[in-house]
């Protein structure tokens, strides 16, 4: 078996709205190739961790990619970087049609080599209902239909590291299992994905490994059947 080959560490972050702290020296990594997820109740910090990984929050620590210190750039150098980020409230371009959203996420320039290929045709072939729809302006698709629209945008900036924050909250079962079936193919193809998913079945099945997040901090890591068999982690920080 061969040796997993860090892609993203995160080591000693903390991060803060104005003065108040959120997050209080969490360390994580995910490997190449490798799907992680996030999980823990609400305010426990999951989302300001995904956001300050992504240059949204105020944050200190350190963060690589690939070897390179992320930690001190704004959103936008860290997206160049590689990271692609889909936040829960999605962030799609009302007024522009489904295939002009697309476009936007295209990279500057030149894509360095090590990223994740993707363009329009891969989108529509993945999400056929977004072909169906691609003259469409964004503001008109249903919830699901923009969360499909968000992933593919996404994926349109060639990225090393696809970063989901509770990509199926408040969506259908029927649109729930299309985007964790999404997940896993996007896993199988080799992307590296970190995942915040409060749906507890979804975020075991697709990852290899899980961090639990309690209060701002890790308060455990490990495969996902480890987390199975910790009933008291999962009543004490996970379960309502």
């Amino acid at each position: 078996m061969s040796e997993a080959t860090p892609l993203l560490s995160v080591s000693g972050l903390s991060a803060s709205y104005g003065p108040t702290r959120v997050l209080f020296d969490v360390s994580l990594g995910v490997n190449r190739g490798e799907t992680v997820t996030v999980v823990g109740r609400n305010g426990a910090g999951r989302s300001t961790l995904v956001k300050a990984i992504a240059g949204r929050v105020a944050r200190t620590g350190s963060i690589t990619l690939d070897g390179d210190e992320i930690a001190g750039q704004p959103a936008f150098r860290v997206a160049r970087s590689g990271v692609a980020y889909v936040p829960e409230s999605r962030e799609i371009i009302a007024d522009l049609t489904v295939e002009e959203n697309l476009i936007l996420g295209e990279p500057v320039g030149r894509v360095p080599a090590g990223r994740f290929p993707w363009s329009i045709a891969r989108s529509y072939d993945l999400f056929p209902r977004l072909a169906e729809r691609r003259r469409a302006p964004a503001g008109v698709l249903s919830g699901g239909e923009q969360q499909m629209l968000a992933f593919a945008r996404a994926l349109m900036g060639q990225p090393r590291l696809l970063i989901v924050d509770e990509p199926t909250e408040g969506l259908s079962p029927l649109m729930v299992q299309l985007i964790a079936d999404t997940i896993v193919k996007l896993r199988d193809a080799g992307l590296s994905i970190l995942l915040v998913e409060q749906k507890l079945d979804i975020a075991l099945d697709v990852a290899a490994r899980v961090y639990v997040l309690g209060r701002g901090e890790i308060v455990f890591s490990g495969s996902p059947d480890e987390l199975r068999a910790a009933e008291d982690i999962r009543r004490t920080w996970i379960e309502v």
